[in-house]
């Protein structure tokens, strides 16, 4: 997905998920973030506009402690872009169209007049005994590609209500995340990248996982 993009973006907005629960609902941290590639400033600027824009967003470190969606997209991020500055956002999944809506929007207010790029992190399907997931079929990697085919069609068509619908009918886990993206990017056009799922590298069909890019 990033090898399709310009490298030229100097704020970049992460929406991650809440696996913890812990802390805010949407929770904007203001801290600089670390990676094994050095550290990435905070756009502190605009992460404070958010806020205080924002009827649903609040600052709080509390739920980055133990999230990992944000800070596994910063390594490929520090490989593609050059001097660019972060602004690490977990949403949490299960909150009203309304309040993804005001979020979305209180981000376009923040940014207006600044080149940024938007990203949610997230995988789609989670198949498997450990995740409590694992409907009866004949071919587990096919059904995974056919149920997540679907979400991603819901997403390529801005038919928000029937994402929010069909990620609770599944295990995806950043919903929140991609919901907020669908709302900032009405009137814009979907490209799916690539799609993939676990088995197609592992080839154990007990733990499935599906994985896809999605530019607008």
């Amino acid at each position: 997905m990033y090898a399709s993009l310009p490298d030229n973006y100097k704020t970049i907005i992460l929406l991650g998920t809440n696996h913890t629960s812990m802390g805010a609902s949407i929770a904007v941290s203001l801290d600089t973030w670390q990676t094994p590639l050095g550290a990435i400033e905070n756009d502190t600027e605009v992460s404070k506009k958010i806020v205080n824009i924002s009827k649903t967003a609040s600052h709080d470190e509390t739920a980055h402690v133990q999230e990992h969606s944000i800070e596994v997209q910063l390594p490929f991020l520090q490989v593609k872009m050059q001097d660019f500055k972060i602004v690490p956002i977990a949403v949490s999944s299960g909150l009203s169209a309304e309040a993804y809506k005001d979020f979305a929007d209180a981000i376009k207010e923040a940014v207006k007049g600044k080149k940024v790029l938007v990203v949610a992190s997230s995988d789609f399907t989670h198949y498997g005994e450990m995740y409590g997931f694992a409907p009866k079929c004949k071919n587990a990697n096919k059904w995974v590609h056919e149920t997540d085919k679907k979400v991603i069609d819901a997403i390529l068509a801005h038919d928000i209500d029937e994402f929010v619908d069909l990620a609770g009918k599944t295990t995806v886990c950043g919903a929140g995340a991609i919901a907020t993206l669908m709302y900032f990017t009405e009137g814009k056009k979907g490209t799916l990248v690539d799609y993939k799922t676990s088995f197609d590298v592992s080839g154990d069909e007990s733990i499935i996982v599906g994985y896809g890019g999605v530019v607008f």
